[in-house]
């Protein structure tokens, strides 16, 4: 199962520009082997595939020659975006390098005529908003410092799978969660997720295999964790 950090960014034009205008900058050549692919767009919103190359460095072994070999070896790397221009969000499915160098690519694209700051999302309203849906599985959380008696404070892991009302745990215990690993189903399609106390999310599931609707659900959980 392919697992992909969701990192969220707010996102900012300074000059205005039209659905077009924005395409046409984004798919001009920024510099060397690097491209940006816009698979789908409308008038507020676009996603697209930020590719580019890198370089991997690894050591092998020659028995012929009895000595190792270092190799280098050029590598192609997509990461998939997404911009929501109407409430002003981008989100990166990947790493953090990665994030940076779509980062980098978007500012070259705009002249640097963009805003793109870290966007903060709070556990507390995903999980509020999760709480209000009807097709969201718990199954496992992991809270730490949990009072077993007066001076005794134990890390644990409980399995909410089974239980009928598992964010009535969950709020029992919302000050001590550090992470919540679940699943969402829509049109018969589970997607599994890591929410972190951080407001770090990991979602286990390829972007691009994840069905429309599904997106829809992650964008608008998105929104309501940073409202």
């Amino acid at each position: 199962m392919a697992s992909q950090g969701l990192l969220v960014y707010k996102f900012e034009l300074l000059d205005k520009m039209d659905c077009d205008d924005i395409i046409s900058r984004l798919e001009r050549e920024i510099f060397e082997e690097t491209r940006i692919i816009i698979e789908d767009y409308e008038q507020t919103s676009l996603s697209g595939i930020y590719i580019y190359s890198e370089i991997y460095k690894e050591r092998e072994y020659n028995f012929e020659k009895n000595i190792f070999v270092d190799l280098s070896t050029k590598k192609y790397v997509t990461v998939n975006f997404h911009i929501d221009l109407a409430n002003k969000l981008l989100d990166i499915w990947g790493s953090k390098k990665g994030a940076q160098r779509v980062i980098t690519g978007l500012s070259l694209a705009f002249d640097n005529k963009v805003i793109i700051d870290a966007y903060t999302l709070d556990i507390n309203k995903i999980i509020n908003y999760m709480r209000s849906k009807d097709n969201i599985k718990v199954n496992k959380i992991k809270a730490n410092d949990i009072l077993l008696e007066h001076d005794l404070l134990a890390d644990c892991t409980f399995d909410l799978s089974d239980r009928r009302a598992p964010f009535e745990t969950i709020a029992k215990y919302k000050d001590n969660i550090q992470r919540i690993a679940l699943k969402y189903v829509i049109s018969n399609e589970e997607v599994a997720m890591t929410l972190y106390k951080t407001g770090a999310v990991t979602v286990h599931k390829n972007r691009q295999n994840i069905k429309p609707e599904g997106l829809l659900f992650i964008y608008e959980m998105l929104l309501a964790a940073g409202r």
